[in-house]
Order: structure tokens, then C-alpha cells, then sequence
């Protein structure tokens, strides 16, 4: 909570380059970290790594709903996984197929769009009637989470192939474990966005189970939910600021409110009005009542 924002820059450091005063931008913070900075605020201070200046198209809301999910799927294809990058998309005669495990999730929203960018093959699990929408961003095979046979359904899919690398987006009711048995038979490597236990990690000895937490772009040593220590990561943070500063003004390039670009696809959004509406929305995420779409609420 409190961790995406957009606004207008009203002051920048005296290293900060790619960004200038009456800007329009949008970024992240680690939110709910701090007693005085977050987004949920009229004034928010942001690492230059972790802003970036939005195209004359998009509003605010949509950039607001962008950052935090966006860098979260950009750490794991790139930092992480070292993927070909948008810029030089992979041009192998024989494509490799990435599975990810949550389409319909907003880190899943990117996730696919920048793989297929990449020059991957992208297989999506998601309920039906997302699947028309996910193949139209990116997507090759779409695949029912719901259905009990469907490990089996994506590996067969991908053939003698089979999936170098899944992407856990949701990492519940045993995503993790079902992205693991869906690798091929060679091993590969799967990403989850929450820890996963030491039986889950030793379940396929030929498979690299991580947990990445998007917050490590900010660069300084953190405790994460008052239990997991993050050392600082100065890496994290360079590569964060060179994404901002250079793949990501490319990909959103020419965009239109509501459209997107050619390139990309803007998630849908429920938007709310005023500061003090914003615990209205923390309630609605408590509950569970939203489906494929982001919470943004105006500030001022």
C-alpha cells in the first residue's frame, strides 16, 4: 500500500537527469515502509531509479497503476533470468516458451506483454474468459487454471521442448508446486513473488526455485513483512534506473489514454476520487472484490 504514484516533479536532486522539474511522471516507493513518505500523500519523494517520465498520452491514473507490478515482472525476465530485452529481442530459429502461471494478475499483465516483446514464446494459465485479451497481448496458448489436468495440458503442449522458465505470479493454492512439475525435462527455472517453503524448493532437484521481492530496486538494506532481511542490492537499483531511463520509454512510446501503445496494453482500472476514499480501497483489496484490474485513487 502506498507504493505507486504519479504526479507532477516540483523539485529534483543535482544527479538526476532523465526527469526535470513540471515533468509528468510516475514511480514507485517502498510503500508502507515509512512514517513520512509514501503515495498516498499530496507530496511524495521518489529514487530517480525508481521514477520515470510518462508519455503525453497516458493520464496520471494509468500511470499510477504501472510501476511497482511492472518493474516486479521486469526484475524477474531481466535481473534475474538475463532474457533478451525488448530492444534486442531474441531471434533464435527455435523460440523458447516461458509459462506464466496467472495471466490475469497485474504482475501477470506485464509479465506476458514483455516476454512476448522479448521474443518468447509465452504460455498463459488464467480463467477462460481472460484468454481472448491475454492472446491479444502476447500470448500463444492460453490454459484454464481450474481444469486438474492441466500440468499435463502445458506439457504436452510444449512437445519434446518443453518450458525453460515459469514466472508463479499468484503463488497460492499450490501455483508454485504446479509450475515446478510444468518444466520441461531438461530443468529450468522458476520465479514465485512469495517465499516458498524448503519442501516446495527441493521438489525437482533440476529446477532453480527463487523469491525476488521488487523493493530491492530501492538499493538499501530492508526487513520485508517483519521477517525476511533484504541486504542492499546496489545492482538492483543500477539496472532498475537504466530500465526507466531506457527500455521503458521506447515501449510506451506513442501512447494513448486508454489504448496504450502499439507496443503495449494498459491494464483496466477502477478509479476513486480523494485521500480520504483511499481506506475504501484497501478494504475492496481485503475483501477480494476486483478481478484483472488495478485501485487508483486521486489525490488532488
Amino acid at each position: 500500500m502506498g507504493t505507486d504514484g504519479a504526479g507532477i516533479v516540483l523539485a529534483v536532486g543535482s544527479e538526476v537527469r532523465h526527469v526535470k522539474v513540471g515533468d509528468r511522471v510516475a514511480g514507485m516507493v517502498h510503500g508502507a515502509s515509512s512514517r513520512t513518505n509514501g503515495t498516498a500523500a499530496e507530496v511524495t519523494i521518489y529514487d530517480a531509479a525508481l521514477l520515470w517520465a510518462m508519455p503525453e498520452g497516458m493520464s496520471f491514473t494509468e500511470g499510477a497503476a504501472i510501476t511497482a507490478t511492472h518493474l516486479t515482472a521486469v526484475q524477474t525476465l531481466y535481473m534475474r533470468w538475463d532474457l533478451a530485452r525488448p530492444s534486442k529481442p531474441d531471434t533464435s530459429e527455435v523460440k523458447k516458451i516461458l509459462l506464466v502461471w496467472g495471466g490475469a494478475t497485474a504482475v501477470g499483465h506485464h509479465a506476458i506483454q514483455l516476454a512476448h516483446l522479448s521474443g518468447y514464446r509465452v504460455f498463459v494459465t488464467a480463467a477462460p474468459d481472460h484468454h481472448s485479451r491475454l492472446m491479444d497481448m502476447g500470448a500463444e496458448r492460453c490454459f484454464d487454471y481450474r481444469n486438474p489436468d492441466i500440468v499435463q495440458q502445458i506439457r504436452e503442449a510444449a512437445g519434446e521442448q518443453g518450458i525453460f522458465a515459469a514466472y508463479d505470479t499468484p503463488a497460492s493454492n499450490k501455483s508454485t508446486e504446479s509450475c515446478i512439475d510444468a518444466i520441461g525435462p531438461s530443468g529450468g527455472r522458476v520465479m514465485s513473488t512469495l517465499p516458498p517453503s524448503e519442501e516446495v524448493v527441493s521438489r525437482r532437484l533440476d529446477v532453480e526455485l527463487e523469491f525476488v521481492l521488487v523493493y530491492t530496486l530501492v538499493g538499501y538494506a530492508f526487513k520485508f513483512a517483519n521477517a525476511f532481511d533484504f541486504p542492499a542490492n546496489a545492482n538492483d537499483r543500477k539496472q532498475s534506473y537504466e530500465w526507466v531511463t531506457e527500455e521503458l520509454p521506447a515501449i510506451f512510446a506513442g501512447w494513448e489514454e486508454g489504448q496504450g501503445s502499439s507496443r503495449y496494453t494498459p491494464q483496466a482500472l477502477r478509479v476513486g476520487h480523494g485521500l480520504e476514499r483511499v481506506h475504501e480501497g484497501i478494504a475492496i483489496l481485503g475483501r477480494g472484490s476486483y478481478k484483472a484490474e488495478k485501485l487508483v485513487y486521486t489525490i488532488v
